[in-house]
């Protein structure tokens, strides 16, 4: 007797096998993992661990809470992250962004530092996360996309400018309110000159010289550790803080323990606007930052949604231990790919270090001044100010550095909130203007060749004088189906000589909707009715079924069609 059939199982293996793959990308980047490759990850982690440690604690004080909230952001998130995110080097933690637009939101819900505001600080980094998380899961990463460069240039360029400008009281040793605005700030500083505190400031100049000169010669120091270790150092020895040198004081040892964010409807309500901010502002930092860094490897690509998943999980599970909001650095994700990071170990091990820090360190810090924290912010988030790039967009862009100062003077006058949104609005008009008014031209042809360009850029180009063809590069829609119709009636009244044919090079046309075909059909008939024949020439393939089906219901009102321009307008010209 034969042996029974055994069903074929490989399939089934290797699509489960795939989307364990594509979910936990860490998978891939260990194939054909070695020794080498190993060292070299430690010493990328190690590099990027000892930078994210005076990071995410500086990033803490920015966000309105006590320094640890910024080593447990270093942590979990940044674990969960190593598993789940396609980049192999994007470095996740507290940034200085995010930690200003968190602090611009909930400090209008309650004092910052208070329990209220930590416990609201973290329900809106779980939130956050949800909503990144739910944005990868329906595959709509391509929202990232609505955020155009300029836009998001000129707001970093300010919330940059903010930062700074934030950090005053900790580099001169002022009492000025984390509440306060500008202009208050800056009523308080020139009031209280007097109060200025010589020590912290002159601190603050010492560690920012240092720190700019190991840049400078030594940029493999990590700088910020060595300010750090040398401050703590220097106020402990010679009690600084009895000379009003602002410090850190204790900070708490160990893991923090599981709690549940505070997800009442009430607070959820409250934090709509600071949760919408934060989610786009973090999907544009990480997907931006992940995709840059891939493109210069060239080892690997970057999958949006899987990303969208893997920050979105790392923020929730950060929620459950006391993280605050956490996003990709471009700073440490630069110096993790430079230190050639072969995989996402390497961020294991920058987790691993902040681990240690938490379980036996954390009484070292102590003494550290809060000064230094204000100058690892200030030098952190200089280089966001892009004067450089402003002046590019001026020289090849006018309508996008209108984009930038905008937004840039928005966020500065109105708020960091109120320049995003407004941010995000300019994005979406640009994209409407630009694909309501698209680019028309008229063509001619070129000498002894079967293939038209346009008049305006080729002066050889020959046009019959009876004949205007015209190509549209935008697809038609209901968005620019009059633009359409009067850019052509336009042509015509303009046109010289008395037109006996007007040809559509329709090849530029990508997309048909039912008030774009109305749009021809009326042009059409105007055209008929004054004696004008109209062609529709080189269609793609789904404009050609469109406009096929409408004239095989439609007889009366049908388009005349032409695959090849060349062929329609020689027709033309010989008599039909």
């Amino acid at each position: 007797m034969d042996a029974p059939i055994q069903p074929d199982t490989s399939a089934g293996k290797r699509q489960r096998s795939g989307a364990i793959r594509r979910f936990f990308p860490l998978i891939d980047s260990l194939q054909a993992y070695d020794r080498s490759a190993f060292l070299t990850d430690l010493n990328a982690g190690l590099l990027v661990g000892v930078i994210l440690i005076p990071q995410g604690m500086a990033y803490a004080e920015l966000a309105g809470v006590p320094a640890i909230y910024g080593l447990y952001t270093a942590l979990f998130p940044v674990l969960i992250y190593a598993f789940l995110g396609s980049s192999r080097h994007l470095s996740i933690g507290p940034v200085a962004i995010s930690s200003l637009l968190l602090f611009a939101g909930v400090s209008q819900l309650a004092t910052p530092g208070s329990a209220e505001y930590v416990g609201l600080v973290i329900t809106c980094g779980f939130l956050v996360g949800a909503l990144q998380f739910l944005l990868g899961v329906t595959r709509l990463g391509f929202l990232a996309s609505f955020l155009s460069y300029p836009v998001i240039t000129g707001f970093t360029s300010a919330a940059a400018v903010i930062i700074i400008l934030s950090q005053v009281k900790s580099i001169f040793g002022l009492a000025i309110s984390s509440t306060a605005g500008f202009r208050e700030a800056s009523q308080y500083f020139f009031e209280h000159l007097a109060d200025i505190n010589l020590v912290t400031l002159a601190l603050s100049l010492g560690s920012l010289l240092l720190l700019l000169g190991l840049g400078k010669w030594f940029p493999k120091v990590p700088g910020a550790l060595l300010v750090v270790i040398g401050s703590i150092a220097l106020c402990y020895g010679a009690q600084l803080d009895t000379l009003g040198v602002a410090i850190i004081g204790t900070i708490p040892s160990g893991i923090p323990a599981f709690s549940l964010p505070q997800l009442g409807l009430q607070s959820v309500r409250e934090l709509g606007p600071t949760l919408v901010t934060l989610t786009l502002m973090g999907v544009v930092e990480c997907i931006s930052i992940g995709r840059s860094i891939a493109d210069q490897q060239r080892t690997y690509e970057i999958d949006a949604n899987q990303e969208l998943i893997a920050i979105g999980m790392s923020k929730m599970v950060g929620g459950f231990f006391a993280a605050i909001p956490s996003s990709g650095s471009f700073s440490r994700s630069a110096i993790n790919a430079t230190a050639g990071a072969r995989s996402q170990l390497s961020t294991l091990v920058a987790a691993l270090l902040v681990l240690l820090t938490l379980l036996f360190l954390t009484p070292l810090f102590y003494y550290l001044p809060k000064a230094i924290l204000a100058t690892i912010i200030i030098l952190s988030v200089f280089k966001l100010i892009a004067v450089q790039e402003a002046y590019k967009l001026w020289q090849s862009h006018r309508s996008d550095f209108w984009m930038l100062l905008i937004t840039f003077g928005s966020t500065l006058l109105l708020g960091i909130v109120t320049g995003v949104f407004l941010g995000v609005i300019l994005s979406l008009a640009m994209v409407l203007y630009r694909i309501s008014t698209p680019h028309v031209a008229v063509l001619g042809r070129v000498p002894g060749k079967t293939y038209y360009r346009n008049i305006e850029r080729f002066d050889s180009v020959i046009e019959v004088a009876d004949h205007l063809i015209v190509r549209f590069d935008q697809q038609l829609y209901f968005g620019n189906a009059d633009f359409f119709k009067d850019r052509i009636r336009h042509l015509i009244k303009q046109h010289k000589a008395p037109l006996h044919a007007v040809f559509l090079d329709a090849q530029g046309i990508n997309a048909i909707d039912s008030s774009g075909m109305r749009s021809l059909l009326d042009l059409n008939r105007d055209l008929t009715e004054r004696g004008i024949h109209f062609y529709i020439c080189n269609p793609i393939g789904p404009i050609r079924d469109r406009i096929k089906i409408h004239n095989e219901k439609y007889p009366n009102e049908a388009l005349t069609l032409s695959m090849f321009l060349h062929d329609a307008v020689m027709q033309e010209i010989n008599g039909g």
